[in-house]
């Protein structure tokens, strides 16, 4: 029981981690950042 809660509030985590992503770049896509188109970032800032 302990670990069905654990994946539960996981899976609710990542959900709403999910929904702040989606949203902060649906934002910065179709509204732009002040009064501007976003800037892509370079790629170099990336690590995987």
């Amino acid at each position: 029981m302990y670990h069905l809660a654990i994946f539960i509030a996981f899976l609710f985590i990542f959900f709403v981690i999910c929904m702040i992503v989606y949203i902060a770049v649906v934002r910065a896509y179709y509204w732009g950042g002040k009064d501007e188109a976003p800037k892509p970032k370079p790629a170099k800032e990336k690590k995987e």
